[in-house]
């Protein structure tokens, strides 16, 4: 038989091997994975499991270990409920095998590789759908979501068997059915106007005209609570369940023999004590004044209580495992205090050992005191009357010492200072300026 062909197991709540292995492949596993997972002896003497025998073999991690990150990047926790959720769906019918391989195919597609699981956006769940070939109201999917959201496994994520979850509630496309009301050439509204054609749906994208469509079936189906009348059966039947009867029956017989018990317990009282009897009607009147007080004796019945006798749990950890914590605790705690100076004696021995004559080590260098800042040395310039006195001063200036320093005839010894016997008159040092300054 083909594997297009079968859409779910011949037999019902029964999976042959041929059928095993529809479902791996599926699955996106090898073909002959589940079936390599069970024991040889089964698969030889059987035809195939029961679907609550082969919940039992994957709840004893029958398939854990080889779908442990071995086909794809999912954990085998995580490809073990994904199984477990297929089989159930196949029991009831209500995803088939290839259903659930488009399932798988769509899901993989919007997850784009992220581990954590496919994004709960409601747009990328209704095109997800959509590439299943399925459609649902906008208005159902976030309500059956707010419902579920607490129970799933990563917040804000939505995991395979999770996604395979949310396909029944879907309906086929090819059931979902647009009629567009057109009004007729001649249909008058009030106001002897005639009724115009509503084009606002046809300028919407497709996707938008099925999502309005299916809210208002949904909406509709979840007001209708039908014609109610006096002669429905529905106002007859009880609006509680029958657990509630059955406890609220126990409770009035428990009434019932308590008032027995008050009412026995009030006749005995008045055999023993006439005198304090209440009467009835006008002899209750007459006899009101001159009657002492009466008590209303009611007997309480004892509850019954469990007698709860203590036991002696016995601690978790013993006195000689306290007593080893603390030894290891202050053992810790020698050693962090120590540490730098078995640090220092340790580096100290291998110093001695590995170089035998090397030197003492030097003295520490004493510590300077405070510098005091430096005051910056103010520069002294001559006047500027001083500077034009010695130069208008007859005596021949020689050359600098700064000059000479720099001077390489001088350095080398090739010039010597001539002695100034020249005298500098004002006119010759003009002259010398004006010259200076040509060049």
């Amino acid at each position: 038989m083909s594997a297009t062909c079968l859409k779910y197991p011949k037999t019902s709540r029964f999976y042959g091997w041929f059928e095993l292995r529809m479902l791996s492949a599926a699955l996106g596993f090898p073909s002959c994975l589940l079936i390599d997972c069970l024991p040889s002896e089964l698969v030889k003497g059987e035809l195939g499991l029961r679907s609550q025998d082969l919940q039992r073999l994957i709840d004893q991690d029958c398939f854990t270990a080889a779908l442990n990150f071995s086909y794809n990047m999912k954990s085998g926790i995580h490809n073990v409920k994904t199984l477990k959720k297929c089989i159930n769906l196949l029991d009831c019918k209500s995803l088939s095998f290839t259903e659930i391989k488009e399932a798988k195919l769509a899901f993989s597609v919007y997850e784009s590789l992220d581990q954590k699981g496919m994004k709960l956006s409601q747009r990328t769940l209704l095109r997800a759908f959509k590439m299943c070939g399925r459609a649902i109201a906008p208005l159902k999917l976030a309500h059956r979501i707010k419902h579920l959201r607490a129970g799933f496994a990563e917040e804000g994520r939505l995991q395979l068997y999770e996604f395979l979850d949310l396909l029944p509630l879907c309906e086929p496309q090819d059931n979902v059915l647009i009629r567009d009301s057109w009004a007729g050439s001649t249909e008058m509204i009030k106001g002897n106007t005639y009724k115009l054609d509503n084009d606002s749906s046809l300028l919407g994208p497709e996707d938008h005209r099925v999502g309005q469509h299916l809210n208002q079936c949904f909406l509709k189906e979840e007001w209708d609570y039908g014609i109610i009348s006096t002669e429905s059966r529905k106002l007859t039947e009880p609006s509680l369940l029958p657990s509630f009867w059955l406890q609220q029956e126990s409770l009035v017989g428990a009434q019932n023999q308590t008032c027995t018990q008050t009412q026995s317990s009030q006749e005995a009282y008045s055999m023993q004590n006439p005198s304090r009897v209440p009467l009835k009607g006008s002899a209750a009147k007459a006899g009101l004044e001159d009657s002492e007080t009466w008590t209303w004796v009611v007997s309480v019945p004892q509850l019954k209580s469990g007698h709860y006798t203590p036991t002696k749990i016995e601690p978790i950890l013993t006195e000689y495992e306290l007593a080893k914590t603390e030894r290891m605790r202050s053992a810790l705690q020698y050693d962090m205090d120590t540490l730098e100076e078995r640090s220092q004696w340790e580096l100290q021995w291998k110093m001695g050992h590995y170089l035998p004559g090397r030197e003492a080590p030097a003295a520490e260098r004493p510590r300077s005191g405070a510098v005091s800042a430096v005051q910056p040395v103010k520069e002294r310039r001559a006047p500027v009357q001083d500077v034009f006195d010695r130069l208008y001063s007859g005596v021949k200036r020689g050359t600098s010492a700064c000059r000479q320093a720099r001077c390489t005839a001088l350095t080398l010894g090739k010039r010597t200072v001539p002695p100034s016997t020249t005298a500098v008159t004002p006119i010759r040092l003009t002259r010398q300026l004006k010259n200076k300054k040509k060049f």
